[in-house]
């Protein structure tokens, strides 16, 4: 597993888990990888510290709610893409 991974990549980072699997589970596998954001890092720990879900029936899913907990300023500006620059 690497360290960091851009939001971009998410998906595919936590792909091999199991799933159905519940929030320890990814904690255990994940909860250390750091996700690039525009303003810095964050743990996938401290993304989910605020997310009740204890429950992921896919990876699609911890995604979405890993994206629901950033902070809007945290995936760059509105309608930029990490390509552009």
């Amino acid at each position: 597993m690497r360290d960091s991974v851009k939001l971009s990549e998410l998906d595919a980072a936590i792909d091999d888990i199991d799933y159905p699997t519940d929030r320890d589970d990814v904690l255990d596998s994940y909860g250390e990888l750091r996700l690039q954001l525009a303003d810095g890092e964050v743990t996938v720990e401290e993304v989910l510290s605020d997310s009740s879900v204890t429950h992921f029936e896919s990876a699609s899913e911890l995604a979405s709610e890993v994206f629901a907990f950033l902070p809007r300023e945290a995936v760059g500006e509105p309608y930029q893409s990490e390509g552009d620059g």
